[in-house]
């Protein structure tokens, strides 16, 4: 694409038009002619000198390069010379057909290329602070740094400087840093290996402590809880209504007000009777017993069990009937001396410490109480005689909560 020469009407010194003037034309600067074109796609030449018609007008010409104008009359006596001589750009000419001067950094010699270049040059710049890249982002040598440019940078096993507490330099990641002034700036690391999101500030030129912010699952719902699992933030969702919040190997769970009940375990022969499947959960026990009787005068015997088994010492109990109290160190104790009596009505154990039951009893003949703290979790219950006496009657059943 060609660009119009622009030469104005043909007058001479006195301003008077100068019929078929000529208008020869050189490289801009110089004295070597330069092919003129009389089409706007350069591409049909055109006579050069330009003569004007009768009334100082020129035909319309075009040329590719920067040009000069020198005017003369008819006679070719000089009139005047336009160096540069102006141009305009051709019609519908694109920026690739526009000239650029070039500069050290932009070289580029056309509108359109220097504006790619420009822009491929501004996001390489960007690229320095991890925006508009496709691949690594720069890594940032030292956390700590007050002075780092705004940007989103990786951190890497060399990165030095204050981590969170559970991240460490090698588990790698992402840094954004954004900076409000020179002093004051806001930093978010992401973990690369969880979903972890920690945030911090730079107040007075010094980095404040890490804070964690909660990162968890969409799809809560009203009423669901968050709280830190063992390398997340985990979503408990709502229980229902009449639940109450328990903790499980440290872990949070919803628990029932309601007893949740074993199956019944007769005691009609034999010296033991056990009931197992108590959970860790359980913070309440309650033994119901329904005619439980012993084939001579022995009292009943109450013991406490773990994974590990039945614990035969360390209790602290007492059962009172008739004005007779005994004593219970190997059980929770309830009397019942006479084998003509059973024992109707419940046991009540309450976890008041770290694995510490508190028991109390109303069974008919016996009442009274007493402590034991386990070496673990409670997890079966025990009935059996204090002497050499065998079961001859009844069943019982273990409730918890």
């Amino acid at each position: 694409m060609a660009n119009q020469i622009l030469l104005g009407r043909a007058l001479d010194a006195n301003g008077y038009i100068a019929p078929a003037a000529k208008a020869t034309i050189y490289a801009d600067g110089t004295s070597t002619l330069i092919t003129v074109y009389s089409d706007v796609a350069g591409t049909v030449v055109a006579a050069n000198p330009i003569v004007a018609d009768g009334d100082g007008f020129w035909p319309q010409r075009y040329v590719t390069e920067d040009a000069k104008a020198a005017v003369t009359t008819s006679a070719d006596v000089a009139l005047y010379t336009l160096d540069p001589a102006p141009t305009s750009q051709g019609t519908g000419a694109s920026a690739s057909q526009v000239s650029f001067a070039p500069t050290v950094p932009l070289p580029q010699t056309n509108v359109q290329a220097a504006i790619e270049a420009a822009a491929a040059l501004a996001v390489s710049g960007f690229a320095a602070f991890g925006l508009g890249i496709t691949g690594n982002a720069t890594l940032l040598a030292n956390l700590d740094a007050t002075g780092t440019g705004a940007g989103i940078y990786r951190f890497d096993g060399t990165t030095t400087g204050t981590f969170p507490t559970g991240v460490a330099a090698g588990d790698t990641g992402m840094v954004e840093l954004w900076r409000q002034a020179g002093a004051t700036a806001m930093m978010e690391l992401h973990h690369a290996t969880s979903n972890l999101v920690f945030r911090r500030r730079l107040t007075a030129t010094v980095w404040g402590a890490w804070r964690e912010t909660p990162n968890v699952n969409q799809a809560t719902a009203s009423g669901d809880l968050i709280y830190r699992g063992a390398s997340d933030f985990v979503r408990l969702p709502k229980g229902t209504d009449g639940q109450f919040l328990t903790l499980a190997a440290g872990v949070p769970a919803w628990g029932s007000p309601n007893w949740t009940f074993l199956s019944a375990v007769t005691t009609t022969s034999g010296t033991t009777a056990d009931t197992t499947g108590i959970p860790s959960t359980a913070r309440e026990v309650l033994i119901v017993l329904r005619g439980v009787s012993l084939s001579g005068t022995d009292d009943l015997l109450v013991r406490l069990g773990t994974a590990s088994g039945f614990e035969a010492t360390g209790y602290d109990s007492d059962g009172s009937y008739g004005g007779v109290t005994v004593l219970g160190t190997t059980g929770f104790v309830a009397r019942l001396s006479g084998s003509s009596r059973s024992h109707r009505g419940f046991m009540n154990l309450v976890l008041t410490g770290s694995n510490q039951w508190c028991e109390a009893h109303s069974t008919g003949y016996s009442n009274g109480g007493g402590f034991k703290t386990l070496a673990d979790t409670l997890t079966q219950i025990r009935l059996l005689p204090n002497g050499t006496d065998t079961f001859d009657g009844g069943s019982y059943q273990v409730g918890y909560r």
